[in-house]
């Protein structure tokens, strides 16, 4: 391997700072930004569900209960199964709304499928985007004069 690089002339192999542009421009800015469009026209969708209507926690279905997960986030989601929590999202309506994706002429990126989840990406979104604004002077003076 050592000898077939040594052998290459220096005007094929880039340097350092070239892949280090390559990799910065690729990984981080996004092609709607960067005016590249890619060849083929195949979109990819993130479906992202809220709580679904399920008969899960229904008789039979829930393992016997263990101590070490009484308390915390399995503990509370058996409490809601047990006591008949009822989601708000619809499963016909949630999987129409995947399908109706594939007529998109553009595929959205991202697709929260519920109020729940629409509310919980957006208040994520949005806590995101004040960590950013609040270091924009530091963020933005770091380019050259």
């Amino acid at each position: 391997m050592q000898a077939a690089q040594a052998s290459a002339p220096d005007a094929l192999l880039p340097d350092k700072s070239q892949i280090f542009s390559i990799l910065n421009w690729s990984t981080f800015t996004p092609p709607q930004w960067s005016g590249f469009t890619p060849p083929l026209t195949i979109g990819t969708t993130l479906a992202e569900p809220g709580a679904i209507r399920t008969d899960f926690g229904g008789a039979g279905i829930l393992s016997p209960e263990l101590e070490a997960y009484k308390d915390g986030p399995v503990g509370m989601l058996r409490q809601m199964a047990k006591s008949g929590y009822v989601a708000p999202g619809d499963p016909v309506k949630m999987a129409n709304a995947i399908l109706d994706t594939f007529e998109a002429e553009v595929a959205p990126p991202r697709l929260a499928l519920g109020a729940d989840v629409y509310g919980y990406i957006k208040t994520a979104l949005h806590a995101r985007l004040g960590q950013l604004e609040a270091f924009k002077d530091l963020e933005t003076d770091c380019d050259a004069a």
